[in-house]
């Protein structure tokens, strides 16, 4: 939805400016925050398999110091594994209302975001395949690479 705003001064056109629901939300101090798992420090922990998670990563960021791998994403939420045991683990982002979808995975090799190993990715529908080693924790970064984010599904 959309709202125009029509300005008129004297001795000129009027000019209409028409502002996005969004935009309008700024304005009126109700902006929406950002997704809680949009930093690496509280990324979303995958306790039970199957997993499935659905956000709105339109508010998602990109904070200083985050690996990019495979294509860049200004969206990013984060999501934290340590298997129990050795498994065999397939990750999509099937069900995202936006096709280019990159999710990459990492393994935590030393403490904070800079202790990241990153393994292997999936961009616009691609899923990864892999298998993890028990009682190490790895970490998904997902997003889209370009538009605006949307519905983002993490499977």
């Amino acid at each position: 939805m959309c709202r125009s705003v029509i300005l008129r001064t004297l001795n000129s056109p009027i000019i209409v400016v028409t502002l996005g629901v969004s935009l309008l939300g700024l304005f009126a101090g109700t902006a929406v925050a950002a997704p809680p798992n949009d930093n690496f420090d509280a990324a979303t922990a995958i306790t039970a398999s199957p997993f499935s998670d659905s956000l709105d990563n339109t508010t998602a960021t990109t904070e200083p110091g985050e690996p990019q791998f495979c294509q860049f994403s200004q969206r990013t939420v984060w999501y934290s594994f340590t298997p129990t045991a050795n498994a065999l683990v397939r990750a999509d982002m099937a069900g995202s209302n936006f096709g280019d979808t990159v999710l990459n995975l990492y393994q935590a090799v030393a403490p904070g975001i800079t202790g990241l190993n990153f393994l292997t990715c999936a961009t616009f529908g691609g899923a990864i395949s892999t298998s993890l080693n028990a009682g190490a924790t790895y970490y998904f970064q997902a997003g889209n690479a370009f538009g605006g984010g949307g519905n983002l599904h993490m499977n």
